[in-house]
Parts: structure tokens; sequence; C-alpha cells
């Protein structure tokens, strides 16, 4: 994931209606999360920390899966 992919999921899915905003801050949060997991030096993320954030990723994968479908993919 990279910026450029954040920016264009904003401005065609988000902006555009598409997918609810209330996934815009969630889908930024886990970004930055990534990016820093990613870049930062001895930046770790525990296991219950990961387990927290679970129940929303399956909730915006359902969405997302949801939208796909009602594009027909």
């Amino acid at each position: 994931m990279n910026e450029g992919v954040r920016n264009m999921f904003s401005l065609h899915y988000i902006k555009e209606g598409r997918i609810s905003i209330e996934w815009s801050s969630f889908y930024a949060t886990m970004f930055s999360c990534r990016s820093s997991a990613d870049y930062d030096n001895f930046k770790n993320f525990t296991k219950d920390q990961a387990e927290a954030m679970r129940p929303m990723v399956e909730q915006f994968l359902e969405t997302i899966k949801a939208y796909l479908k009602s594009i027909g993919y």
C-alpha cells in the first residue's frame, strides 16, 4: 500500500460515495500502521493490538466485498 493508493481510494471511492465516509479514517489508520511496521525501525505490534483491530478489518473487507458484488464482481 502506498500513498498514491490511499489517495486514489479516497478520491474514487470515499469522495464519490461508493464506500461510506466512516471508512476513510479507518483506512488511513491502517495505512499508517502498515507504513510504521514496514519503515520504522523496531516498530512492532502485539498480538493483542492486532486482535483488537480484527473486527474492524473484517467489517471493512465485507464492505469492500459488498461493493464489488454490487458492481458485478
